[in-house]
C-alpha cells in the first residue's frame, strides 16, 4: 500500500515537471517567434539627392506595411536613417544600425560608393547588404553578401552602346561627370562601343558651365553625343547648354536623366528629342498598378518617379520571399535564395541576379517627345 502511495506521488512529480518544461518551452519558443527581423534602412533623405530617396523610401516602406509578418508569425520592422547622400554619413547610420539597432540586413538605397562603404562593415559579420538603385561596378566584386537588384554601370553602356550602333551612329563624343560610377559607365562604352569616339571629354561636379566641354565636341561633328551625368541635377545642366549650343548631334543620356520632375521642369524644352536607356518596364503590370495605387492611398500624392519607387518596393519583396523560405534572418540561406532569383517579375519589371549578385535586367529606349517621357523599344 505505501509502495503504491509513493508511486503515486512519483507519478504527479514527474507530470507536474513534464508540464513545467512544456510551459517553459512554449514560452521560450514565443519569445524567439516574438522577437521581430530588423531591416537598416540608408539612403538619403535629405540633401540633393532626397528626391528620389524620398519615393525608394516611400515604396519600401509601404511594401513593409503590405507585408509585414511571416508565415511563422516572425515580425518584421524597417528601421531608417538619413545619409543626406554622403558616403561619411552613410557609414555612422550603418555603424548606428549595426551596434545599436542590431540590424539583420542592410539596405543602401541609391550611393555606389555608400554601398562600397557600408559593406565593409556588413561583410565581415556576414550581413546581407542589398541596394535597389546602386550601379557602380566595383558592388560586383564587394564581397558574396552583397546584391542589388539594380543593374551595374557595365550593363547599362554595354546595352547603350550595342544600341547606339544599331541606331546607325558610328562616330559618337561623350561628355562624363567624373564620379566613379559616371567614369566607370563612360569607360564600359568606350570598351563596347563598335565605332570611333570622337572626342571624350568630363565635367567635375558642381560645375556650371560645361560649354568649353562642348565647343570642343562639336569641332569633332559626331553623329550624337553620350551624356554621362550621376544624377537629374547634373544630367538637366549638361543638357540645357548642349542644346543651346546647337551641337547638331543626336543627344543620347544615360539612365540619370530618366526623371519625369526634371524632364518636365529642370531640362524643360532642351530635352526634346533626348533619348534615354532603362530598364523595361510597364505601368499597366499587375505589380506596379498595386504600387501606384497603393501609394497615392497612403501618402495621398501620386508616385511622379515610378521607377524610383518600384526598385524600393520590390527589393523588400525580393527580402520578405527571402526570410518567408529561410524563417529567419540566417544569412547563408538568405544568400543563397537571392543568388537563385531568376526572372522574378516586379514592379521594376522582369529581372534575375547572378553570381555576382547583380541584378540582370532587360532594358527599353524612351524618348522625350513634347516634353514627356515615350517608351520606345525593348533592348
Amino acid at each position: 500500500m505505501e509502495n503504491n502511495k509513493n508511486l503515486s506521488k512519483w507519478i504527479w512529480v514527474v507530470g507536474i515537471a513534464v508540464i513545467l518544461v512544456l510551459v517553459i518551452s512554449t514560452s521560450s519558443n514565443k519569445l524567439v517567434n516574438n522577437t521581430p527581423i530588423k531591416i537598416g534602412f540608408v539612403g538619403p533623405l535629405t540633401g540633393p539627392l532626397a528626391n528620389p530617396g524620398e519615393f525608394i523610401k516611400n515604396s519600401f516602406e509601404l511594401a513593409n506595411l503590405n507585408n509585414s509578418t511571416l508565415s511563422n508569425g516572425k515580425k518584421i520592422t524597417v528601421v531608417f536613417e538619413d545619409d543626406k547622400g554622403d558616403v561619411k554619413e552613410s557609414v555612422t547610420a550603418a555603424t548606428k544600425l549595426l551596434n545599436v539597432d542590431k540590424v539583420d540586413i542592410v539596405v543602401s538605397a541609391i550611393n555606389g560608393g555608400s554601398m562600397l562603404a557600408i559593406s565593409k562593415l556588413t561583410e565581415p559579420e556576414k550581413k546581407i547588404l542589398i541596394s535597389p538603385v546602386a550601379s557602380a561596378v566595383a558592388i560586383s566584386e564587394a564581397g558574396d553578401y552583397v546584391f542589388r537588384i539594380s543593374a551595374s554601370a557595365n550593363l547599362f553602356a554595354e546595352k547603350s552602346a550595342e544600341k547606339v550602333k544599331e541606331l546607325k551612329f558610328d562616330n559618337v563624343a561623350i561628355l562624363a561627370e567624373t564620379t566613379q560610377y559616371a567614369i566607370d559607365w563612360k569607360d564600359a562604352f568606350v570598351k563596347n562601343f563598335d565605332g570611333t569616339i570622337t572626342s571624350v571629354e568630363t565635367f567635375n561636379s558642381g560645375d556650371k558651365d560645361v560649354k568649353s566641354q562642348l565647343l570642343k565636341i562639336k569641332a569633332t561633328k559626331p553623329q550624337a553625343i553620350i551624356l554621362v551625368a550621376q544624377n537629374p541635377v547634373s544630367a538637366s545642366l549638361i543638357v540645357k547648354q548642349a542644346s543651346e549650343l546647337n551641337t547638331g548631334a543626336q543627344l543620347i543620356g544615360n539612365e540619370a536623366f530618366f526623371a519625369r520632375g526634371a524632364v518636365r521642369g529642370l531640362m524643360g524644352k532642351s530635352a526634346e528629342g533626348l533619348l534615354i536607356l532603362t530598364y523595361k518596364y510597364s505601368t499597366d503590370s499587375i505589380q506596379m498598378k498595386a504600387l501606384l495605387s497603393d501609394y497615392k492611398v497612403k501618402f495621398n500624392k501620386d508616385l511622379s518617379e515610378e521607377m524610383y519607387g518600384a526598385l524600393g518596393y520590390d527589393v523588400y519583396n525580393v527580402l520578405y520571399d527571402a526570410l518567408n523560405v529561410c524563417k529567419t534572418a540566417d544569412s547563408d540561406c538568405l544568400a543563397n535564395y537571392l543568388y537563385g532569383i531568376k526572372n522574378k517579375d516586379g514592379a521594376s519589371g522582369k529581372f534575375s541576379i547572378d553570381n555576382k549578385g547583380d541584378g540582370i535586367r532587360d532594358f527599353m529606349w524612351w524618348k522625350v517627345q513634347n516634353g514627356a517621357l515615350v517608351p520606345q523599344d525593348q533592348v
